[in-house]
């Protein structure tokens, strides 16, 4: 019975480390996404147009936390107060 329990114990363990390990690939997908979007518009917007430029780098920067923050469940108001600080 030990030994089935521990079988048990382990299986579980790889099953929630593989889980993490996949959020946390797709989480730097995400971040990376935003960090080559962000260059773009420096290089490609911001010249042009800084007021547009600022407004999507601002949008680009809150778009991980507004994601993490729905993914957490959390309510929506903790979200504006962090992205005006922004």
């Amino acid at each position: 019975l030990g030994g089935f329990i521990s079988l048990l114990l382990v299986f579980r363990t790889n099953a929630a480390y593989g889980r993490f390990w996949e959020a946390r690939i797709i989480w730097g997908a995400v971040m990376n996404s935003s960090r080559k979007l962000s260059t773009s518009v420096v290089a490609n917007i911001f010249p042009l147009s800084p007021a547009v430029g600022r407004r999507l780098l601002t949008l680009f920067a809150a778009f991980p936390l507004a994601l993490a923050h729905r993914n957490n469940g959390q309510p929506l108001e903790e979200l504006s107060e962090t992205v005006v600080k922004l």
